[in-house]
């Protein structure tokens, strides 16, 4: 199950969590490697490909209160605070209740 600030989702038709990792590598006085890592922050992206226009409605009344909200996804045990960014609605022609292809990125603070 999804649920963006309290608002249950429909489960997308994809679903990914890369971690961004922030740092580099130092090479020691004596020719060691190290890795510096001064943060990890994971990204989630959700893809549907037929949004009910509803479901969009709540999506960017979300988007739209330009601040953090919270994300769960009660399957992989994640509970993050995150930014909203949304994609370009591709409409499907013919298809009044659906809003067509959409997609989410949520970045964790």
């Amino acid at each position: 199950m999804f649920i963006l600030n309290g608002v249950n989702l429909p489960n997308p038709n994809a679903y990914s969590q890369p971690t961004e990792v922030g740092g580099g590598y130092v090479t020691t006085l004596l020719g060691g490697t190290r890795r510096a890592i001064r943060y990890k922050k994971k990204t989630y992206t959700l893809e549907w490909s037929n949004l009910s226009v509803t479901d969009l409605a709540n999506i960017l009344s979300i988007y739209n209160l330009d601040t953090t909200v919270t994300f769960v996804n009660t399957d992989l045990s994640v509970n993050a605070t995150v930014h909203i960014d949304v994609s370009d609605r591709v409409i499907t022609p013919g298809l009044a209740e659906y809003s067509g292809q959409y997609s989410i990125i949520l970045t964790e603070v």
